[in-house]
């Protein structure tokens, strides 16, 4: 069915690794994520799989004489809802491609789950859904309930689910329940990239020696778009081999504006606490627990018993064009009237709770309004508690609200900044209190 997708003619060797995770998972009946960042390939391999269903047709544990895969890529579905899902998935099974469907959601499910139950017993169906988190974003819970009722009802345990996305999507609700395994797209393993130099340098006319080709795929760290890009430089500028300067010749290819905005989205992929992180083991050598999305995701590897940056090309794109503008400036604090959320943010990385009593939250308020400031006690109390009330009010009681209060951020603020040893809401001895922002770097 999907002969016409140019993974169809790869060998079946390619990405060996990760194709037999899916394997696996699949051949236990299991329904499995596919995660991988951007430019690592994920798209391709899942165009590989399902134009190759005899790598699970002639798998001993598999027990099926066909695999049918449904291929939905979320980025062309339009309009992005449950229906238009529904409506691919029948389109793809149907042997009669000038049926009309009906346009009603819940008709185009009930009609997929009679379109399944039709099929041979010996027919695996698996749904491949590619770039996931589009649709997670714009349908509901009920949706992914029906695509678990699809497989528990129509077709137990003759239908599988495979999900890609950049990174594991949320909570799949009562399709969460099929899933265990996660497998990572990452870079190229050393033994795929010989076949990749092989068919970029027949389409680029391009014929680069050995070890040229090794230098080119150290560099990149082996991902796929970046190595891509590299190779399309050498075409475009007449290189068959490379300088020995590499320096040179790296700053050279980061002048190219693929190989940029490719370096560009691997680091916009990340969440600002995942950039934080990565910047603090690169420039401090600090490791962090959450340092495990980066290594699963291939961005980080172990090369002789610490951390590296995986590609010496991207880690020269942060340090001259990310970092140098990165600002470290205070702890920044957000509030929120309405729902007394407390957003606290320092150095890319974000940390936030709610606090529920509302003298706690008004005394952070205050303090928040002016960092730095003093407030005298007389001041707090006036403005904390009402008028008619603050002549009563005892010092004991401001400072059982300051000792809530520093219970509540101090834990928060070391988790943005484990050097942070003393109290951010500060006690001036005789005068008052003061909120501390400018942290230890």
């Amino acid at each position: 069915m999907y002969n016409h997708y140019k993974e169809a003619s790869l060998p079946l060797t390619y990405r060996r690794p990760v194709i037999d995770c899916l394997v696996r998972s699949l051949a236990l009946q299991r329904s499995v994520r596919v995660a991988g960042l951007s430019g690592m390939g994920k798209s391709n391999l899942l165009r590989f799989l399902v134009s190759h269903p005899e790598l699970l047709e002639n798998h001993p544990a598999i027990p099926a004489t066909q695999v049918r895969f449904l291929h939905i890529d979320c980025n062309k579905l339009n309009p992005l809802t449950s229906g238009a899902f529904f409506r691919e998935c029948l389109f793809l099974l149907a042997t009669d491609r000038d049926l009309a469907f009906p346009i009603d959601a819940h008709l185009l499910y009930k009609q997929l789950e009679l379109a399944l139950l039709h099929l041979d017993r010996e027919t695996l169906v698996i749904v491949v859904i590619d770039r996931a988190e589009y649709l997670y974003q714009h349908t509901s819970s009920e949706f992914f309930s029906q695509l678990r009722n699809l497989r528990d009802e129509a077709r137990s345990g003759r239908m599988g689910f495979i999900v890609g996305s950049q990174r594991p999507v949320g909570d799949l609700y009562e399709l969460e329940k099929l899933f265990s395994d996660i497998c990572w797209v990452g870079p190229l393993a050393e033994d795929d990239h010989q076949e990749f130099f092989a068919r970029h340098e027949a389409r680029l006319g391009l014929n680069i020696e050995e070890n040229n080709r090794e230098t080119l795929w150290k560099l990149t760290g082996g991902h796929p778009g970046l190595l891509k890009n590299v190779l399309e430089w050498m075409k475009l500028n007449q290189r068959q081999s490379i300088p020995a300067a590499d320096v040179d010749f790296m700053q050279a290819l980061l002048h190219y504006t693929p190989i940029r905005n490719y370096c560009h989205r691997l680091w916009t992929n990340l969440t600002s606490d995942e950039q934080y992180s990565l910047r603090n083991l690169v420039e401090n050598g600090h490791m962090e627990e959450r340092l495990s999305f980066l290594k699963d995701s291939g961005l980080l590897i172990d090369q002789n018993d610490r951390l590296d940056l995986f590609s010496p090309l991207w880690q020269a794109y942060l340090s001259q064009d990310i970092w140098p503008h990165q600002k470290i400036g205070p702890m920044q604090i957000e509030l929120d009237s309405t729902t007394r959320q407390v957003l606290l943010q320092w150095q890319g990385r974000t940390v936030e709770t709610v606090i529920h009593r509302k003298l706690v939250f008004d005394c952070l308020n205050l303090l928040a309004a002016d960092p730095g400031r003093i407030y005298s006690k007389d001041e707090l109390i006036n403005a904390i508690y009402n008028d008619d009330k603050a002549p009563e009010v005892l010092d004991d009681a401001l400072f059982q609200l300051v000792t809530t209060l520093r219970k509540l951020l101090d834990p928060l603020v070391e988790e943005l900044c484990p050097a942070m040893t003393s109290s951010c809401i500060q006690n001036v001895r005789g005068v008052g209190y003061r909120l501390v922002v400018d942290l230890p770097f």
